[in-house]
């Protein structure tokens, strides 16, 4: 959907703007990531929220992951059934990656 993509991109500006210390592009960035939080992207959210030490973020994606937690794994199923999984990093790092069949 066009809301991924345009989450992805947000991802790459947050990261430009907290490396930069660009206060107001990480404050709209975040606004936006609020803004489009459904339980679809709330693992990917919560993994920003961590990433850039944004409790804001982190605690609203948290809070979705908590009150929608069956359709935040229904959604997790489903992408796994597209062939999408997802790849723990670190404690809170969560993304999704393709996922090969590699016997085949």
């Amino acid at each position: 959907s066009s809301g991924i993509n345009a989450e992805y991109g947000v991802e790459h500006v947050l990261y430009a703007a907290d490396l930069f210390v660009m206060s107001e592009a990480v404050d709209l960035c975040c606004k936006f990531l609020l803004r489009s939080l459904t339980p679809y992207n709330s693992l990917y959210t919560l993994r920003l929220g961590d990433r850039h030490r944004n409790k804001v973020l982190y605690d609203a994606a948290l809070k979705m992951v908590s009150a929608q937690f069956t359709e935040v794994v229904k959604s997790v199923v489903d992408d796994h059934r597209a062939g999408c999984c997802l790849a723990v990093s670190s404690s809170i790092s969560i993304h999704p990656v393709l996922c090969v069949d590699t016997t085949a």
